[in-house]
């Protein structure tokens, strides 16, 4: 009798730790996660999107998104990063620097320009992490894991995290 209460215990205990371990790795791995993806990008000069953002307002008034200079003072009027490399510009003045993606990729963020640069920013971010995050919803109903729901929820809160501050990781 008591052999069974010990091992009723130890079945308990194991059933605690399975169910505290992944969710100490998802809490973890979501605070890298809305660390990395919102509070340190928040106000960072995101200078791709500011091309884009620039092309796209230049393509809604019918202008040539490719134009180096028409992109650069454009880009000044919307207040969007500009000054980099003072006295001279480092991006808008040089290929790789300016708008050379096809116009679909500014058409997309054509909706965007309705707002302002920094309002613009934060929603485009908005819109990728909850894209993300249905993505990674989508794929664990689909693939319906044969591990258990938590333990897949935790591989997938650690795919997801990024810490733009760690050594290799994306900008």
């Amino acid at each position: 009798m008591r052999a069974a209460v010990v091992l009723q215990r130890g079945a308990a205990g194991a059933l605690r730790l399975d169910w505290a371990a992944p969710a100490a790795i998802t809490v973890v791995a979501l605070f890298v996660y809305i660390n990395g993806a919102f509070f340190s990008t928040l106000s960072a000069l995101h200078v791709d999107l500011s091309i884009n953002f620039t092309a796209a307002h230049a393509i809604r008034d019918g202008q040539n998104p490719y134009g180096e200079i028409t992109l650069l003072e454009r880009a000044r009027q919307l207040g969007s990063p500009s000054n980099l490399g003072e006295p001279k510009p480092l991006i808008y003045e040089s290929l790789f620097t300016s708008y050379i993606q096809p116009p679909v990729s500014a058409l997309a963020i054509v909706p965007l320009t309705v707002l302002p640069w920094r309002e613009a920013t934060r929603l485009y971010l908005l819109m990728n992490n909850a894209l993300l995050a249905g993505a990674v919803a989508l794929t664990l109903y689909t693939v319906r894991p044969t591990i258990s729901a938590r333990w897949a929820v935790a591989g997938a809160a650690l795919t997801v995290m990024d810490d733009p501050t760690m050594p290799g990781s994306a900008p």
